[in-house]
């Protein structure tokens, strides 16, 4: 009798392996064909939120309050006074000049657009280089897994900056650890570093890596200057000094927090509210809200 479950799970498990094996390729082409219709109905909503849609739809949200708070930014205002959503540190607002700092947010939306889909591109390629999987089928497989989750498409439809972050992350950490080592690998990768490090609360602790990779004290203060050298040129925008201004965003973040564990719309909702429905946190609750200016029509010229 106690042979009888071992055997039976024996036979069904190679029951199980010679079905996969006979219909391997049938199998996979309808795991494709699903991931394929799922990826695609996603993405195209997404992108149409990030790029046209309006606030009835939450279209980029996350990329407008980058964009406002940017702005501000540059023209002087104290934002971590006058902004609730300001909670990135001056560099932050440096590396994303480049992108954000446009007086029309359409063409920043388009923009914005095509640099999600050429992170979507390079961080495909990163996954089939890094797993070596040899294979067309997989190699399919894999990209349209990455395209078909849900995180994937809601980053890109409330414009984040999770996937601009985990590619320059992947590529830099990787090109990191790769030898032989030189200086212009080393510079691409420490720039690579700082462009993920514009969100810290995402990136800090992957620098533990950067820190303890054997022998390579150069991408070390590569980062580490470079990074000084961002928040000092936004440094030059604002009236207050470079202490005083992470001093202001470390309370701004801190501020924020609390309130929005009692407020969840005043924060990155998906995160806050599974975490306030399933977890108590005993935070006393701030007397009132950050401050949130309205957004000034200058910056939402078509």
């Amino acid at each position: 009798m106690k042979r009888f479950p071992n055997q039976w799970i024996n036979n069904t498990t190679l029951q199980v392996q010679r079905i996969l094996a006979n219909y391997h390729s049938l199998l996979l082409g309808g795991a494709i064909a699903l991931l394929s219709a799922i990826a695609f109905s996603r993405l195209a909503y997404q992108f149409a939120r990030l790029v046209w849609l309006s606030d009835d739809f939450n279209g980029a949200i996350d990329l407008k309050l980058r964009y406002q708070e940017v702005n501000l930014w540059f023209a002087g205002e104290p934002i971590y006074d006058q902004l609730g959503s300001a909670v990135y540190p001056p560099a932050s607002y440096t590396m994303l000049l480049p992108f954000l700092g446009y007086p029309s947010l359409s063409f920043t939306r388009w923009l914005w657009a095509i640099t999600s889909i050429a992170a979507l591109i390079w961080l495909a390629y990163l996954l089939i280089n890094e797993t070596q999987i040899k294979k067309v089928m997989p190699r399919v497989l894999l990209v349209m897994l990455l395209l078909a989750m849900y995180p994937t498409g809601d980053t890109i439809g409330n414009g984040q900056l999770t996937l601009h972050i985990l590619v320059s992350l992947v590529a830099g950490l990787t090109l990191m650890c790769r030898r032989p080592i030189g200086w212009g690998k080393d510079l691409w990768a420490s720039v690579l570093v700082i462009a993920a490090l514009v969100k810290p609360t995402l990136a800090v602790p992957f620098f533990w890596i950067v820190l303890f990779v054997p022998g390579r004290v150069r991408p070390i203060l590569m980062v580490s200057v470079g990074y000084i050298a961002l928040a000092l040129f936004a440094t030059g925008f604002q009236q207050s000094d470079l202490f005083s201004l992470h001093h202001d965003w470390l309370a701004q973040g801190i501020k924020g927090a609390a309130w929005g564990t009692y407020s969840p719309r005043l924060v990155n909702y998906s995160l806050i509210t599974s975490t306030t429905t399933t977890i108590p946190i005993p935070i006393k609750p701030p007397s009132s809200p950050p401050t949130t200016s309205p957004l000034p029509k200058q910056l939402f010229i078509s």
